[in-house]
């Protein structure tokens, strides 16, 4: 299907394999394999040869404007909306529960209550699940700078570009 909308779409203008292939920087045998059916365009060259034809690359895919796809594109947008729509309740929930709960702790410390080093998300990840029974990805958590005393911190966790839950960390000596 493809490949004798390209042949058709260059013979149309008047050009050579040689010609299209030069427009798009490939090679002629490139074209050629495409006409021939032999290969297929990548992504990228579907959309360079939509460009130089000047048309969409639905038109070039085959695909039409008919009822039953436009019916389809609809219930499949509206499934992706259902999916997210879940997928954001699931996280202010998660949200709610970790804002109810903090986590506790216990790190050596020196004078002053200075920690040898600093607690890490990794850290805070594996109290999260051992203390709450919550599974929370370290790379979700959000610590503007290391935690290097004791006391209690608020770490914002990044459930969702739209749900940033608060989590309460109390670091005590151990």
């Amino acid at each position: 299907m493809i490949a004798e909308k390209i042949k058709l779409l260059r013979e149309e203008r008047g050009w050579t394999q040689a010609e299209l292939a030069r427009r798009l920087s490939i090679t002629r045998n490139g074209v050629n394999s495409w006409e021939q059916g032999l290969s297929t365009p990548s992504p990228a060259c579907l959309v360079d040869l939509a460009r130089v034809f000047s048309v969409s690359t639905d038109y070039l895919l085959g695909i039409e404007a008919t009822a039953k796809n436009l019916n389809d594109l609809k219930l499949q947008k509206a499934n992706e909306d259902r999916i997210a729509a879940q997928k954001l309740e699931e996280a202010k929930q998660l949200a709610a529960k970790i804002e109810e709960k903090s986590v506790v702790l216990s790190v050596k410390t020196g004078e002053g209550g200075k920690l040898f080093g600093s607690v890490s998300t990794k850290e805070i990840a594996a109290a999260c699940e051992k203390q709450l029974g919550l599974e929370i990805d370290k790379k979700k958590m959000v610590l503007p700078e290391p935690i290097k005393a004791c006391g209690t911190t608020i770490v914002p966790v990044k459930l969702h570009r739209e749900v940033t839950a608060k989590l309460t960390v109390k670091v005590q000596e151990a």
